[in-house]
């Protein structure tokens, strides 16, 4: 009677022990792909090499493993059939939890020191992505030259349609720094991709280029076969139009567009142009 009760007991804290390390193991399975999700993200989003590495599989896999144990542990009537598991989620956990982890921290940490020059340089890149990133994290990078605007101006050229897009959305980051782009920006207009010619639009209400020669571009953007073109068109005109009469009548002929967005935008921008009329032209529904 004793031993069997010694072995129940026995059985007992060996199970609450397994219940105990898998709720450790689930409490740091879900700290670690929380931080490892928020690392990964900003250091893969900001480092401009691109290089697709196999972190992420060493990362995710050592989280999927050890969420497997914590199951088996749970439910294994013996150590033994966890075994295997342990054996195999070793070298994934320890290179996720202990040397990756640190790793990404500290590379992403070393990427903040790095200047417009080194990601100028990865606008050339062979590898699109590379330079898709090289040309966000100029946008967004403090303390650039007018060499940014330029590396970026050229990037408007890229073969890929990816590039061109990040490129222009990067310029309209740099505000009205990048005014002097607004013919470069206006070619772009008739780019053969449609997300290009929506960057475009949207990002020249927001430079601060010349009127002239905008708002024209804007006018004749309004046609585009692309509902989020013309959209992108509105809000540009709205801030950069004025109110001349070849801007109010194209504002009013958009509110017989398509798209409802298109007619609720102009329809905006009407009502705060105090010489637009709309009473004569009500919103199409």
């Amino acid at each position: 009677m004793n031993q069997d009760w010694t072995t129940m007991e026995k059985s007992g804290l060996l199970r609450c022990m397994r219940l105990s390390l898998g709720g450790m193991a689930l409490t740091g399975l879900g700290l670690c792909s929380c931080m490892s999700t928020m690392v990964q993200d900003g250091y893969w989003n900001r480092e401009p090499n691109g290089t697709v590495t196999k972190k992420p599989i060493y990362v995710f896999g050592g989280a999927i493993s050890d969420l497997a144990i914590v199951f088996q542990s749970a439910n294994a009537r013996d150590e033994s059939s966890i075994g295997g598991l342990l054996i195999f989620d070793f070298p994934l956990s320890l290179a996720a939890d202990v040397v990756l982890l640190p790793l990404c921290i500290y590379e992403q940490i070393e990427r903040t020191t790095w200047k417009e020059g080194e990601f100028i340089v990865r606008l050339g890149d062979p590898d699109k992505e590379v330079r898709s990133r090289a040309a966000s994290a100029l946008g967004q990078l403090e303390g650039t030259t007018q060499a940014t605007v330029e590396a970026l101006t050229k990037a408007l050229d890229d073969e890929n349609a990816g590039v061109r897009s990040t490129a222009i959305q990067a310029l309209g980051w740099l505000g009205t720094r990048s005014a002097g782009v607004g013919p470069a920006i206006v070619r772009r207009l008739g780019d053969p991709d449609y997300s290009v010619r929506a960057m475009a639009a949207g990002t020249l209400g927001r430079i601060g280029a010349d009127p002239s020669l905008v708002t024209p571009a804007l006018i004749e953007a309004l046609r585009d076969p692309e509902g989020q073109v013309r959209y992108r068109a509105v809000v540009a005109l709205a801030k950069t139009g004025g109110d001349s009469q070849p801007v109010i009548e194209a504002l009013q002929r958009a509110l017989h567009d398509d798209y409802l967005s298109v007619r609720e935008e102009a329809q905006r921008a009407l009502e705060k142009l105090p010489s637009a009329s709309t009473s004569s032209v009500p919103l199409q529904q």
